[in-house]
């Protein structure tokens, strides 16, 4: 019998691909849809997701008013009066019409008190990229959805996840795909922060997921089209422009996208000189970038003052403290005038200006002091080590240090990262087996660049290193420039999903046994 075509055997790796996504999607909303505290007066605490929803409602209610129209911001007094009007109505209405968590498409019409004749926006230093993202669906919904921010995250990933299968399955790696994709839909922490209505972090993950199909494409793939490395590139620049929208700390992802940028385009080109490879990497990151350029927003999150705080995640000698009211006080005390009681509002550029002399003084003061904080935060992110408890009442190591401020905090928001969920079902396995499958690629392959015994493993240890280095070197640039305590950290657990799915199809080639 001839050997079947590879026209006759695209179809079915697509098909299985694709079953491979849409299944792990289909477990992903069914994992959104049973976690716990998800009605909406079980939202009512966290601010930022009301903000959100009323600015989107705001937007919405204003979409055929004339240019010009006078703004309001979410952080004045009357844009916080109407977040709190629209709140309780929603309540009311979606408690009445008998609204369910998981119904994110269902809409409710608002009344005409609620239409300000002003515009409601953003904070100055807020993302605005989530408000923006729900205006839109609201506009196609043709209202106001309660719950559909809280769902924004998982429908962000379903793309996301068959995308990955595509890529790994193309690869040979059918095993891996089916590995990768559900094992992110099972990850309770991924399924809670995707869906976290405290921030937008959940799309942070979604970057960070996104990374591997590209990673796999490079060092993995085997097509050599360029018309397909550029689509490729334009999709990947979209969804990471989305991510760094949404989620500002999504941009510290770069450095991961853009290595897995140039190693696709050399493996693709083939290019045989350095100076040959040069100029097509560039407009290969060019191409990948362009879709940011296009979307970025004029304001972004705070950045120095989080840096400043962060540095308190290792250190007892210079004042740094994970906490919002000690760098308040570090303000004040640098003479920014603040109220007693102020929120949020305290982020400004004189806020950022002061942070960002703090943070550089020190670090020039204490280039080692620096850098044994970094060492510690890399070994920290790698290891995961806050998660290594078993069987006790909190499944994380509690603050010991006063400088470690409120970080324990964010361990607390979502479930951690070495929980795995299947509808109401969460089960904690213990941190060692997560990163065992990763620990072992790299070992193996240390051991096939030192011994000659070895030597012939190299061609299969080589590339799925090189996907696995991608996304890892993606994934430690925030926990390391910024703090491990922040709720990104935690998203390392990707890269062990994706080191397990690569382990548990790269059998070694045989050897002969003399």
């Amino acid at each position: 019998m001839p050997a079947p075509s590879c026209a006759a055997g695209r179809p079915s790796r697509r098909g299985l691909a694709l079953g491979f996504g849409l299944l792990s999607g289909g477990l992903l909303f069914l994992n959104t849809a049973t976690r716990p505290r998800a009605t909406l007066p079980e939202l009512a605490g966290p601010r930022r997701y009301w903000e959100e929803l009323a600015i989107a409602a705001s937007q919405f209610m204003h979409h055929d008013s004339p240019p010009g129209l006078p703004e309001l911001s979410i952080a004045s007094g009357e844009g916080t009066e109407l977040r709190h009007t629209l709140r309780r109505y929603l309540e009311r209405e979606a408690q009445a019409r008998q609204l369910r968590p998981w119904e994110f498409w269902r809409t409710l019409a608002l009344k005409p008190a609620h239409r300000r004749p002003e515009r409601l926006i953003p904070r100055d230093y807020d993302d605005k990229g989530r408000p923006a993202l729900v205006t839109f669906a609201f506009r196609a919904l043709g209202g106001v959805a309660p719950y559909f921010p809280v769902w924004l995250g998982a429908l962000a990933t379903l793309p996301v996840l068959i995308w990955a299968a595509l890529e790994l399955v193309a690869a040979g790696r059918p095993i891996a795909a089916g590995l990768f994709t559900l094992g992110v839909a099972c990850s309770a922490h991924v399924v809670d922060l995707l869906a976290l209505p405290y921030s937008a972090a959940g799309f942070y993950h979604v970057g960070l997921v996104a990374l591997v199909p590209l990673a796999t494409y490079a060092l993995l793939g085997h097509g050599r089209s360029r018309s397909g490395l550029a689509l490729r590139l334009l999709l990947a620049g979209t969804l990471f422009a989305l991510c760094v929208v949404t989620r500002g700390s999504a941009m510290a992802l770069l450095p991961g996208y853009l290595l897995a940028v140039l190693l696709a385009t050399r493996r693709v080109l083939a290019a045989p000189s350095l100076r040959q490879w040069v100029l097509p990497a560039l407009a290969a990151a060019s191409l990948f970038l362009a879709p940011y350029v296009l979307l970025r927003q004029p304001g972004h999150h705070a950045v120095w003052g989080d840096l400043w705080q962060g540095l308190g995640d290792f250190d007892s000698s210079k004042g740094h403290t994970w906490s919002d009211p000690a760098l308040r006080t570090l303000l004040r005390k640098h003479g920014m005038r603040l109220h007693r009681n102020v929120g949020v509002e305290f982020e400004s550029d004189e806020s950022e200006r002061i942070a960002r002399g703090v943070v550089l003084e020190h670090a020039r003061e204490g280039p080692l002091w620096l850098a044994s904080i970094l060492a510690k935060r890399t070994l920290a992110t790698l290891t995961q080590w806050k998660l290594w408890p078993q069987g006790q009442e909190r499944t994380y190591r509690a603050t010991t240090r006063a400088n470690e401020g409120t970080i324990d905090r964010y361990y607390g928001l979502a479930a951690t990262a070495d929980v795995l969920g299947m509808g109401p079902w969460r089960w904690e396995l213990p941190m060692p087996l997560w990163l065992a499958p990763s620990a072992a690629l790299l070992l193996t392959g240390l051991a096939a660049l030192a011994g000659p015994r070895l030597r012939a493993w190299r061609p299969r240890l080589g590339p799925p290193l090189g996907a696995l280095a991608c996304v890892a070197f993606g994934a430690l640039a925030l926990p390391v420039a910024f703090t491990t305590g922040s709720l990104e950290m935690q998203g390392f657990v990707v890269v062990y999903l994706f080191g397990l799915a690569l382990v548990a199809e790269n059998r070694p080639p045989a050897t002969d046994a003399s």
